[in-house]
């Protein structure tokens, strides 16, 4: 979402100067016409209903493209798009308190997260299927769920949430729920409640700041050193024996990451003669295109009210009816998450005895980055397990087991690490050695 929207603004500004040589072909999901083409007859003839969080920078262009599909095919389903996301005009950091107007970055694109209530609204109009921008990942099954139930969006917060966690169940793991099967293919989902909705979205924006590299420690913003990999005890080939080293830095000043010169004060000079005259076994990389800077984008979040978000949905087959979408009458302002320990922990001593390994042989994970946070969900397969994991993965331990890892930077566009988004996270955590007890290993492994 975050290059979409970079490159949207973009091509709006070349087509400004008369520069853009070319329309894009759309900044949305491209896989979207080759996986939906191909099901548009049956959708019509069992009367499907299908909402899509695919439209990224440009929903109405895809909506368009599908409804031409849909014509060609001569089908008759109708295509409606949410809109609203991009019509916000105030930043406050969620990280840093500051305003947009004193972040002293260049301001490239604003886009906030909206909900299920503009796709329920299209459904409710005669919708066939709903594209929307950048909405809540469960967003579309709220919106169905809403349509389909009949919900009242300003009471029916339980349903609501029941919701909410069905679209979480189909794109991560949810935590706090209890899951049991109920003939296949049937699932029930328990243990969710809902609260009323909170006045504030979140809002991400993106600021055009920085080129990768530079020499000159004053305009520097990010300047790290890092050896990757390890060389074991005994090696076979001189492959096994080398280990990379990682130099990474950003720099507002593009002429200090230029690969096509080696004057100083280029970096690429800089890097060179100290490889030269001071590491033994150092070897230079034939491809020198990882020298050169590259424009990178910080990703942050904020909380942005909803009642002054412009959130609407637009039916084209009625002459482009656009239906706004008013926040609900009745919100809740929520504080700030805050840390807790586990309540009633018991000592790991009366679980029995254990066997040194990793974790992961008896806990599963999902991780993802979100922004600046990276996301971890951990589960177990069996009750006492459960028991043992909650006792056993206290926030100090955690920290222990964290040890020097720091996730994740800034987010995926300018992190520094090599986990941009977080999602080998939980495997690293899942990799660390523990006492795992041996009645759970016998079970069998993950």
């Amino acid at each position: 979402m975050t290059l979409h929207g970079a490159q949207k603004v973009e091509n709006e500004e070349l087509r400004l100067e008369g520069n853009l040589l070319e329309e894009p072909a759309g900044l949305f999901d491209p896989t979207v016409l080759e996986n939906l083409a191909p099901a548009l007859p049956d959708i019509a003839r069992k009367g499907f209903k299908a909402a899509v969080n695919a439209g990224a920078c440009d929903t109405q262009l895809l909506a368009k493209v599908v409804a031409d599909e849909i014509a060609r095919q001569n089908l008759n389903l109708k295509v409606a798009y949410v809109e609203g996301d991009t019509k916000i005009n105030k930043f406050v950091s969620f990280i840093t308190g500051e305003n947009l107007k004193d972040c002293g970055y260049t301001l490239k694109r604003l886009q906030c997260y909206l909900g299920g209530a503009s796709i329920a609204e299209a459904l409710n109009n005669g919708a066939d299927i709903v594209f929307c921008g950048r909405v809540a990942k469960a967003a579309p099954s709220v919106g169905v769920g809403l349509w389909w139930h009949g919900w009242n969006r300003e009471k029916d917060f339980d349903q609501i949430a029941g919701s909410l966690i069905c679209g979480h169940l189909i794109e991560s793991c949810p935590e706090g729920v209890v899951m049991a099967e109920e003939g296949k293919p049937l699932v029930r989902v328990t243990g969710v409640r809902g609260l009323p909705h909170p006045p504030l979205r979140k809002t991400w924006i993106e600021r055009q700041v920085r080129y990768s590299a530079g020499d000159a420690i004053k305009e520097l913003s990010s300047f790290k050193f890092s050896v990757n990999g390890y060389r074991p005890d005994v090696t076979r080939n001189q492959n096994v024996a080398t280990c990379d080293v990682r130099i990474f830095f950003q720099t507002k000043n593009k002429k200090l990451v230029d690969k096509s010169t080696l004057h100083v004060p280029g970096f690429n000079r800089r890097c060179m003669d100290n490889g030269l005259q001071g590491y033994p076994g150092w070897t230079l990389g034939i491809d020198q295109r990882q020298s050169e800077g590259k424009v990178n984008y910080e990703y942050t979040v904020s909380l942005f009210p909803q009642s002054e978000v412009q959130h609407h949905v637009v039916l084209p087959w009625l002459e482009n009816k656009t239906i706004d979408i008013l926040p609900p009458k009745d919100m809740k302002l929520y504080p700030r998450q805050s840390n807790y320990e586990i309540k009633d922990v018991v000592d790991l001593r009366t679980f029995g005895p254990t066997t040194r390994g990793a974790m992961g042989w008896v806990v599963g994970c999902h991780s993802g980055g979100n922004a600046s946070d990276a996301n971890v969900d951990f589960y177990v397969r069996n009750d006492d397990e459960w028991g043992w994991l909650r006792s056993f993965l206290t926030i100090r331990k955690t920290k222990l087991m964290l040890d020097e890892e720091d996730h994740l930077d800034r987010g995926f566009n300018s992190t520094s690490t090599y986990d941009t988004l977080g999602k080998n996270f939980g495997e690293y955590l899942r990799a660390k050695w523990v006492d795992t007890l041996n009645r759970f290993l016998e079970r069998g492994r993950f």
